[in-house]
């Protein structure tokens, strides 16, 4: 599988318990993507989460399928550590 880093502009009445959601909806919508880590800045209206899948799309249509718009899916490479 590959990973992804999905690129989110929130509102700012947006909490951290609202991304929590997002994020589990994200996987039982779509079990063939794998949500691995979701960062934020609250303040800045910011959210990147690194996500795992066979291709871009079906990131793309787990996002769409709860209604989470995104920026971009980048497909990218990790280093551990």
């Amino acid at each position: 599988m590959a990973r992804f880093l999905d690129i989110h502009t929130i509102p700012s009445s947006l909490v951290r318990e609202d991304l929590v959601m997002a994020s589990r909806s994200v996987k039982e919508a779509a079990p063939d993507v794998k949500v691995l880590q979701t960062c934020y800045n609250l303040e800045e209206g910011r959210a990147w989460c690194l996500t795992e899948a066979d291709n871009p799309t079906a990131v793309e249509r787990a996002h769409l399928q709860v209604n989470m718009p995104f920026e971009s899916i980048r497909r990218i490479e990790v280093i551990e550590g």
